[in-house]
């Protein structure tokens, strides 16, 4: 692996009842926020997703059907088609099997999508490559509404930057966006008791570190990894979250680096040691287990680093990416109609009671980006997407 010096100065994001505060370091510059604001766009509507259910892989499946009562839309205020969606079923796909994050937030989603479109809703499971066999398949499904699915957006496009995003076909500008559910902080964590107890610890380290995960950890690996000087060995085999906690309890790895979300009980539990963050959680739990964690942004400061623009963009890009981690979208070609239906649907079902009730159980952060913003942060991330091909894996 190339050993490229320098650092990163990231925006820092706390996300609140109000919106995205941005907290720019010294470096990042006007034209930068000016992007990331006109991208992002958004409100957050709290914590987070819907304990798992059903046991099965592959096509498991799980139905939630529309209950009568006085809570469900009572207005079709910006939902012109939602006559065409009642007493339907709609597929929702997951990218993942049972139990993993995009499936986490696929179920979160599910009960009040249906109560507020007075449809049943199917959640059925497509795992395969991080989340790229679910956008190949979605992607030349037929536009009837009908079928949709929760894409694992920002890490997709950071991988297929990578060249780690194997069989893609899907054209992520042409998906009909409906908003997106999951921000997904990446964590860097290593073994509680092999004596790194700092980020700047790591990044002094010369021998390879041996790092547990999937393709869709690989593509923050690969930065900041890189940028900071940190030799490594990714070990691929590792189909979901909960084979790669068994092979890090196992001590297969140094290090296991992940989303917030996944790792929050590792860290909680003492059995992971997180060194650095990309960017604050929005759960207020969440904020309490990684206290005192820094942000790869202050570790660019501390350490002195100086960036390349390559790679301020493609730290930046981390961030950004992680934000649209779980995002709702149907294929390509569907009606203005339909989709203006379901995008307000989904707004709706994301403020709901109910989704909140569910979203307490888990521990997924909620990131609400509404459809129209989301097609827009989809061309600034594949800005940074060509700051990102010059980084590669050296698996």
């Amino acid at each position: 692996m190339d050993r490229i010096k320098g650092g990163n100065i990231l925006a820092k994001r706390e996300l609140s009842a109000g919106g995205l505060s941005i907290e720019k370091g010294p470096q990042i510059s006007r034209n930068r926020l000016k992007r990331l604001f006109l991208a992002v766009g958004v409100s957050t509507v709290g914590a987070a997703t819907l304990a798992a259910c059903g046991s099965s892989s592959g096509a498991a499946s799980t139905a939630t059907t529309a209950a009568s009562s006085s809570t469900a839309a009572s207005s079709s205020s910006g939902m012109p088609d939602l006559a065409y969606f009642k007493g339907k079923t709609i597929d929702l796909q997951a990218p993942d099997k049972p139990g993993g994050d995009g499936d986490l937030s696929t179920r979160e989603i599910a009960p009040a999508l249906a109560q507020v479109l007075h449809a049943t809703v199917n959640v059925s499971n497509h795992p395969g490559a991080g989340g790229v066999v679910q956008a190949n398949g979605l992607y030349t499904t037929s536009p009837d509404g009908l079928t949709l699915g929760v894409v694992h957006l920002g890490p997709i496009i950071m991988a297929d930057a990578l060249g780690l995003a194997s069989g893609l076909k899907a054209d992520m500008t042409k998906f009909s966006w409906i908003g997106n559910i999951t921000a997904q902080p990446f964590v860097i964590g290593t073994q509680p008791n092999d004596g790194i107890t700092t980020f700047a610890q790591l990044a002094k380290v010369t021998s390879p570190n041996t790092v547990i995960g999937s393709t869709t950890d690989e593509g923050p690996n690969a930065v900041i990894y890189s940028v900071f000087g940190i030799d490594h060995r990714f070990l691929f085999g590792y189909p979901n979250s909960g084979s790669e906690k068994q092979g890090f309890l196992a001590n297969q790895g140094q290090n296991w680096n992940s989303f917030a979300g996944v790792v929050d009980p590792m860290v909680k539990g003492g059995q992971m040691r997180a060194l650095a963050i990309t960017s604050v959680p929005s759960i207020p739990a969440m904020q309490q287990v990684f206290k005192g964690v820094p942000t790869i942004s202050h570790e660019v400061t501390a350490l002195g680093l100086k960036l390349t623009s390559t790679q301020k963009d493609a730290l930046d890009g981390i961030t950004l990416y992680a934000e649209y981690f779980a995002t709702v979208a149907a294929p390509p070609g569907l009606s203005a109609g339909k989709l203006e239906t379901l995008r307000t649907a989904f707004a709706e079902a994301m403020k709901m009671a109910s989704t909140q009730a569910l979203a307490a159980k888990s521990n997924q952060p909620q990131y609400y980006v509404s459809g129209q913003n989301t097609a827009s942060a989809v061309q600034s991330m594949l800005t940074d997407s060509q700051a990102l091909a010059s980084f590669k894996s050296n698996s």
